[in-house]
C-alpha cells in the first residue's frame, strides 16, 4: 500500500516538474522574441 502511493506521488512529482520545466522554456522564448 505504501509503495503505491509513493509511485503515485512520484508520478504527480513528475508531471509538476516537467509543466515548470514547460513553463521556464515558455518565458525564456517569451523573453528572447521582446
Amino acid at each position: 500500500m505504501l509503495h503505491l502511493q509513493l509511485e503515485i506521488f512520484c508520478c504527480l512529482w513528475c508531471t509538476l516538474l516537467s509543466l515548470v520545466l514547460i513553463l521556464l522554456l515558455l518565458v525564456t522564448n517569451l523573453c528572447g522574441l521582446t
